[in-house]
């Protein structure tokens, strides 16, 4: 019988979670395209884990913009959807470097990152269509070829599953990756 794969969950990378020993964990993965991801990429790639990056292809930093680090992802998502800012966020370029780097994949996060609160099935599907054939697009642009998927907000959509098997991704994931931070309880 096959175990379920022990997978952790990343967002904004903290000193703390550089001391953490990762070896447990048979996948590390990154949520949102932080720049503080592309980083510190070497310091995961040392566990000998896949690591896979999920990216939402409407917020990444333009090329031409000063990147920051040191902020929370809550922060990042804040500056993104009040002001429009990605400095907290890679660039394509960034992102096509990891895609291109062995034991790294990139995996899609959607395209705009949206919560679908309040909204009618009707139009939550329909959103969840568009959005997913712009996140596709953006990849196909960028000659990123995608087949895994990381629920934004972990919002476990049916419907998105479906959605996204129409589009041949069929690794979908959610609530089953363990969040970083749940590892520092009883360390501090």
């Amino acid at each position: 019988m096959n175990k379920e794969p022990k997978i952790l969950m990343v967002h904004d990378i903290r000193p703390e979670f550089l001391e953490l020993d990762l070896s447990e964990f048979d996948m590390i993965t990154f949520d949102d395209g932080l720049y503080s991801q592309y980083l510190y990429r070497d310091h995961f790639l040392k566990f000998n884990k896949p690591l896979v990056y999920f990216i939402s292809t409407e917020i990444v930093c333009s090329e031409d913009k000063e990147q920051m680090i040191g902020i929370s992802c809550g922060e990042a998502h804040r500056k993104w959807f009040c002001n429009k800012d990605a400095s907290a966020y890679m660039n394509w370029k960034q992102i096509k470097e990891l895609y291109n780097t062995p034991g790294c994949k990139i995996g899609g996060h959607s395209h705009q990152h949206l919560k679908h609160d309040k909204k009618s099935i009707v139009q939550v599907y329909n959103d969840l269509s568009t959005d997913t054939q712009l996140m596709l697009n953006k990849f196909k642009e960028k000659d990123i070829i995608i087949s895994c998927f990381a629920y934004p907000y972990n919002k476990k959509y049916t419907m998105y599953r479906t959605i996204l098997a129409n589009h041949d991704i069929e690794n979908v994931y959610g609530y089953e990756r363990i969040a970083i931070e749940s590892l520092l309880k009883g360390k501090e």
